[in-house]
């Protein structure tokens, strides 16, 4: 699998590189870190843009006609098949016909397998059925709606800044094109790469069901609305900033641009916008849990102020550290220059594009160097805003230091402590615990002697260097975004153990792996790829690893 490809650039942080905080800020995020949080999205940033009918019309919804009638059915072969074939040849590609019924069940039974079929019927309507054959065969993608990428490319644009004959997206317009194309090939809607991923027109037959594939619900939609704040959010950046600045008193000039940004952030999260957040906050909520009176040691502040000035041995350092200690992160003309370029290239109101906080952001935080560095060197506005994704998780790793076998096993005893619900898979967690430290060797202040200064000897889960770490993969906290493996700490796994384990052999030998165990254990924490493990399983035998990229759009 390709490394630095901008389509697998979050299959590669989580498998590859799973460290704390190395992973890349969505540039759908208003407020969020583009190096300080987890993958995190104004809803399911998909590659799979797929292609509506000519005509605009927002009143149908995606799935009609004979999505539902054809029944689940038996987990078998020849049932599943069947209603694969049923959906390809009823409302569902625009491609097929009653007469190709026969040759998509027949080639269907050729490849299935008894886990397939029970993936399948555990699917209740066409669209997920014909989403899982599109990605498994280029084939029938092709086959099932054969119109020009380009076309297709171009129809994803105009949904999202056309207001005919609603305008779901009034955050952007025609002024937006460039900076609309830049984000979409960011995340992979490039032809003619993009072919077969656009080009299934009736599973999303309007503009509403083309947004909603792209961006998640448009009416929540950062990219689509913009921010509104509410008082109670302006009341928490308040609050948070009078925090900050009695722990950091050099931060007083910027007091406005940091209230404004943990406004945003508690925006984001009231509104429920991201990844494993609970839903969403009414403004009474959200003053009930920070208002003015708020201690700065509460717990819904306290992971804020752990952010800004944490000072361990294993984390990096709070984005402020440097700043409060008297240096100067980048020089203003350099901050102005790059934060006006990126205001040029990107769409009202994303992140890091804000043009009230960029320039606070990039004169203050200690550890966005490679954003600042990627602005200088880019070409288009594409390059632009793939910077958004630099950190220093994108980094070639260092070669494997023996000390974080140790530091390792000291994590995964105090994370199943902390999460009993995933004893199940208590012997991946080690090798996931060590990568977590293999990438923290990248961070900005992390030394392999400070790591073995820091965990000599036997070291309590109570030990600040620990239970740090074990609360930013954890926490769930309302107003802050939640760890990495948060999801599953009480739930438990979110794919089966077995189908995780089937998967990461077959992509064993693929580059960015990280080894089979590394591997199944983020496949039981991710529920945003939980459907892309059982394609990995579907796949032909002898597929190559750029054919298996397709299960993860």
């Amino acid at each position: 699998m390709r490394r630095h490809d901008d389509r697998q650039r979050v299959l590669v942080l989580w498998l590859a590189l799973p460290g704390l905080g190395l992973a890349a800020g969505c540039d759908d995020d208003p407020g969020g870190d583009p190096v300080d949080m987890a993958v995190v999205q104004d809803g399911p940033l998909m590659m799979d843009g797929h292609m509506p009918d000519m005509a605009i019309d927002a009143t149908v919804d995606a799935g009609e006609g004979d999505a539902g009638d054809v029944g689940t059915g038996p987990a078998t072969c020849e049932v599943q098949c069947g209603r694969l074939a049923d959906c390809a040849a009823g409302d569902g590609c625009p491609g097929y016909t009653a007469e190709n019924r026969d040759g998509i069940m027949t080639a269907c039974l050729q490849t299935c397998t008894p886990m397939l079929a029970e993936v399948v019927a555990g699917m209740a309507t066409c669209p997920p059925v014909l989403e899982l054959a599109r990605t498994a065969s280029a084939d029938f993608a092709a086959g099932c709606n054969p119109l020009p990428c380009e076309e297709a490319r171009d129809r994803v644009i105009d949904c999202l800044l056309e207001d005919v004959p609603v305008d779901l997206c009034p955050n952007l317009g025609p002024g937006e094109r460039d900076a609309v194309i830049a984000h979409l090939d960011r995340a992979g809607l490039t032809c003619p790469d993009a072919a077969f991923a656009l080009n299934v027109r009736a599973v999303r037959p309007t503009c509403a069901a083309v947004v909603e594939a792209h961006l998640g619900d448009p009416s929540r939609s950062a990219m689509c609305q913009g921010v509104t704040l509410s008082p109670a959010c302006d009341a928490v950046g308040a609050r948070v900033a009078t925090c900050a600045l009695a722990a950091c008193p050099a931060l007083a000039p910027w007091e406005a641009e940091l209230a404004t940004v943990n406004a945003l952030d508690c925006q984001g999260v009231a509104d429920g916008r991201w990844t494993d957040t609970p839903g969403g906050l009414t403004p009474a909520q959200v003053a009930t849990l920070v208002n003015a009176d708020t201690p700065c040691d509460d717990r819904e502040l306290q992971p804020v102020m752990d952010r800004y000035f944490r000072d361990t041995a294993f984390l990096f350092d709070g984005w402020f550290i440097d700043f409060c200690g008297g240096a100067a992160p980048q020089p203003a003309e350099r901050c102005a220059a790059a934060c006006a370029r990126l205001d040029a290239c990107g769409f009202p109101g994303s992140w890091p594009f804000r043009a009230d906080t960029c320039q606070f952001m990039c004169e203050t935080h200690g550890h966005a160097g490679l954003l600042w560095d990627c602005v200088d060197d880019a070409a288009t506005c594409t390059d632009v805003v793939t910077c958004g994704a630099q950190g220093f998780g994108l980094l070639d790793p260092p070669a494997d230091e023996p000390v974080c076998e140790a530091v390792g096993a000291a994590l995964a005893a105090c994370y199943l402590e902390a999460c009993p619900a995933m004893a199940s898979i208590g012997a991946l967690a080690d090798g996931y615990m060590e990568d977590v430290c293999q990438g923290q060797l990248q961070a900005p202040g992390v030394t392999v002697a400070g790591l073995e200064a820091a965990f000599a000897g036997e070291v309590a889960c109570d030990d600040p260097e620990i239970a740090l770490t074990i609360d930013i993969l954890v926490e769930r906290t309302l107003l802050t975004y939640d760890g990495l493996l948060a999801a599953t700490c009480e739930a438990g796994p979110v794919v089966p153990v077995a189908t995780c384990e089937a998967a990461c052999a077959r992509i064993g030998d693929c580059e960015g792996v990280g080894g089979a165990e590394r591997c199944a254990f983020i496949c039981v924490q991710e529920a945003v790829y939980a459907e892309s493990w059982p394609c990995i399983v579907a796949q032909p035998e002898g597929a190559t690893c750029e054919e298996m990229e397709v299960c993860f759009p």
